[in-house]
Parts: C-alpha cells; structure tokens; sequence
C-alpha cells in the first residue's frame, strides 16, 4: 500500500510504501514519516485515504516505523522465517515508485552486507524513490525484508531491512501488551523539519503532531528466525524447492535486449550459424512475466532441454532439431503449433514473438507431468589461492563478442556484449552469479545450405569464474540434471547460483584478465 506523509499545512511532502503485519497495522520506513504532521494509507486500487492514527513505533537506527491503522481491513502479510537468504535468490519488490502503485518488480539477491551497522539484503530488483517501506517478497510471496533504499553513487545497488531484523524489532520488550497504549506526546519542541530523534536500539513513541489514540494489541506472528548470514561461507547449506524447467529459445541477435533475463535461473548461450549465438533461458525458481523473442531450435539445444528434464518453448527450428523432437518424444511447445500462447510486438519478424511465462507455465503443466523437486546441499566458494580474474571475453564471429565483468561490490558478474554494458528490455543490468565457459567442438554440416552447425554435447574442459576467482575443471552432461562441472577436488554443486553457460568451440581462444 502506499504511505503518505504531510506537514502542518496539509501539504504531501513524503510518498512511500507499506504492508500490512498485524490487524490494522502497518510497517513502512522511519524516513518515510520522520516530519510528519499527519499520516495517511491507501490500499492498491482503492481511492480513500485511511487515517493513520498513531504511528505505534518508530526507530531510525533500524529505519523502522509501526502505523496503527484503525479503519484498515486488510490481511496480513506472511513473514518469512526459518530459513536462510542466499544469494542468487530470486526476489520481487512491491511498492509505489514514483506513485506508481502496485508495482512488482523481480530481481535477485545479490549480496548480504552490513552498511552503517545495519545488516542488509542486497537486491537487482529495481527500487525508485517511493518503494520504501514496501515488502520485498520471495518467490512464495512472503515477506524477506523491509525495502529501504538504494545507492545513487552505483548502478542498481538496492537494499531491503531483513526480516529477521524487523521481527526482533517488533518483539522487543517496548511492544504493546492488551493493556498497554502508547502515551499521549508532549507539545513537539522540534520544527516541522527537525525528525524525532532516536538514540541507539531506542523506539520512539509517537513521531510529532500525530494524533494517538488507544489501539488494539498487536500481534506478531510465532516464527522460527535464522541468523542472516553476512556472506555465504564454504559451509553454508541451501534448500530450494524448483518447478519443472522451461527452457525457452530466445533471440541473440536482432532481437536484443531480450525479456525474461532477470528471472531465468540459467542462461546457457550457444553458437548457431553465421558466427552467431542464441540463448536458452531456463526457468525453474520463478517464470517471467513476459519472455522472448522466441526463435527456431537446434538439435544440439534439443539434447540440452532433455538433459535438465525442461519442456523446451521454440518457434520451429532447423530440419535436425525437429526430428530430434520427434524421434526423442521431447517435451516442447512450438509456436509453430501453439499459437495462442504467443504474441507479436515490436519490429517485425523473425525478431517479434513474445510469450508470457504464467501461459507458458500452465501449458508446460498440462503438456507435461509438474514434477517439482526439492534440492539441497552446500554453496560451493572458490578457494583463496584460485587466479584472480575480473573479466571473461568469448569472441564468435567477426562481429559478435560475448563477456562479463565481475562487479566486487555486489559479487556479480554483469553481461558485456559487443565492449558495451547489457541491459534487458526493462533497462535493467544482466547480472549474473557466475560464468562456466565450456568447450565445444562445431562443425559446418556438409551441404547445408545455411551453413549450420554440428556440435554433440559431449563436455570437456570448462572454467567456472565466480567471486572474481577462475575455477577450473571439466563438464559434462547428466540426465536429469543438465549441466554439470568438477575440478579436481571433486564436483561443484551450480544449483544454487545464477548462472550464464557460454559454449565456445574456440576455448583456448578466450580471453580472460
């Protein structure tokens, strides 16, 4: 919902945004009502402002407000608890930025940090002045963190309060009890300017000129909380529960920038004819709200979609990969078949076909058993003596390079095409996890007149660069579970990460610094 502030003279100064905790409860940011005179609410959709009557608690050192709502009927919010946050999650930021309300933004988790003794969860999902005080979601719907804020100095560095920390705020001894108010403020000495002061780990009870009233007990939902790790160690274990994968054949050429990056749990990059690539999205943690361009397979992106047990989504695709399909009984959904899934927009063909992935996924669902799993395990971190390394070019044809620089302040690696930064259709930068380069060997089909490749999937060596260090090893395919890598020492678990696959048959070729 949105949260709106106003000084004495019934003027709005402050927008921001909020989500319901308790029965007529609302949590929001500190900043967002620190000067306020009078506070309102309106829900999503509605018109009517709601009166706040008391703002119940208020902590600028955790940047924290409590609003009592009276006349707000309204369920609450689930608070996720019980289980870790880890990086490479994905995440969606709701909220009105810029009075936009109802906006629902997706992301990732791209970092754990502790800035000005505040322990924050890093977030890609894009955050505008007035999102703050709204709730950053899991992909359960349920309440991560408090959205606070973002760095203006950096690019798409957005930070939400944990909601581990929100819970211990709210359960602290100063709560209200059913026979407990708040008591009724002194005639504010501060200016309309000046915001309530709160000293270390201390609420303050009412911000200035708010009105207060007796309000109902809040109550703060039992939950099991977990420490927020600050960042993942060797030792730090992960559980996800993942969809059936949808595997989409996405444009890399004419069609860029592509929908459907942000959410993908894998990219894997693949070379076709004329010294070109296309993408394979796989989407198995959350689906996109929109996906494309959508583009003809291959044989060898057959063989990939089959190895991950995906539903592969495609618009035809060359003579081999077609009977690839039929011959393998694969899983897929053709546009060329099942038109009423996809859409045109934009420039037109073959660079304009679109898809949403809530059709995609009701269809991969009918078209194929839903055999969710759940997969857990240890986050894999690169030893400190691996080769320091902050960026990976891959070079295809004369006129197409594929890279990645590793950003250190938010453990990412964002996508460099052709020496220029990439960005998805919403504007948004690539970023990733990590990289696996892997070798492939590709051939030209003899008497193929488009000059298309041949290229069997039979692993190789590799290179993972994750956390800015280089990895190396061996990959191969495995049945059910696609892509895999080991060193060494042993094989590394990529589940947990978000990953880009970039195959290159030119592997001794890569340049790496």
């Amino acid at each position: 919902m949105t949260v709106l502030a106003r000084d004495a003279g019934d003027r709005l100064y402050s927008s921001g945004s909020g989500f319901v905790v308790s029965p007529h409860y609302v949590v929001t940011n500190a900043h967002v009502v620190a000067r306020a005179a009078t506070v309102s609410v309106r829900r999503i959709g509605d018109p009517r402002p709601l009166s706040v009557a008391a703002i119940e608690r208020f902590n600028e050192d955790v940047d924290l407000a409590l609003l009592y709502v009276p006349d707000l009927e309204a369920p609450p919010l689930e608070l996720a608890a019980g289980g870790k946050v880890v990086v490479g999650d994905t995440v969606y930021a709701v909220g009105s930025p810029l009075g936009f309300e109802g906006t629902f933004s997706p992301g990732m988790v791209s970092g754990l940090r502790n800035l000005a003794s505040m322990s924050l969860i890093q977030v890609t999902a894009p955050i505008s002045p007035g999102s703050s005080g709204g709730p950053l979601l899991d992909v359960q719907g349920r309440v991560l963190g408090v959205i606070v804020g973002t760095l203006t100095e950096g690019q798409n560095l957005n930070f939400a309060v944990p909601t581990t920390t929100l819970i211990s705020w709210l359960r602290e001894p100063s709560a209200l009890t059913d026979t407990e108010s708040p008591a009724q403020p002194d005639t504010p000495s501060a200016t309309e300017q000046d915001p309530p002061t709160a000293g270390p780990a201390r609420d303050v009870g009412v911000a200035p000129r708010v009105s207060v009233v007796a309000p109902r007990p809040i109550t703060i939902p039992e939950v099991r909380v977990e420490v927020l790790i600050p960042e993942a160690q060797p030792d730090t274990p992960f559980h996800q529960t993942l969809q059936r994968p949808m595997a989409v054949v996405v444009d890399n050429l004419g069609g860029y920038p592509q929908h459907g990056l942000a959410p993908a749990s894998q990219i894997h990059e693949l070379p076709i004819e004329g010294g070109l690539t296309r993408l394979l999205l796989v989407f198995d943690r959350a689906d996109p709200r929109e996906v494309g361009p959508v583009r003809g397979a291959r044989d060898y992106m057959v063989e990939l979609s089959r190895s991950m047990d995906a539903v592969m989504v495609h618009h035809g695709g060359s003579p081999g990969a077609l009977a690839a399909i039929m011959v393998t009984n694969a899983a897929t959904l053709d546009a060329s078949s099942s038109g009423a899934l996809f859409h045109h927009a934009g420039a037109g063909a073959p660079h304009a076909l679109f898809a949403s992935g809530d059709a995609l996924r009701a269809a991969a669902d009918q078209a194929a058993n839903a055999r969710a799993r759940t997969v857990a395990g240890v986050i894999y971190r690169p030893v400190t003596a691996a080769n320091d390394v902050s960026a990976v070019r891959v070079r295809y044809g004369a006129t197409y390079e594929t890279g990645f620089r590793y950003e250190p302040g938010v453990n990412a690696y964002r996508w460099i095409r052709n020496d220029n930064a990439a960005n998805d259709a919403a504007g948004q930068a690539v970023l990733v996890d990590g990289v696996l380069v892997a070798a492939i060997e590709a051939r030209a089909i003899p008497n193929d007149a488009e000059g298309r490749l041949y290229i069997p999937l039979r692993g190789g060596p590799a290179t993972l660069y994750l956390r800015g260090k280089a990895v190396e090893g061996v990959w191969s395919l495995r049945t059910g579970l696609g892509v895999q890598f080991a060193t060494a020492e042993g094989g590394v678990d990529l589940t947990p990460f978000k990953l880009w696959v970039v195959y290159t048959p030119d592997y001794g070729g890569i340049e790496a610094q």
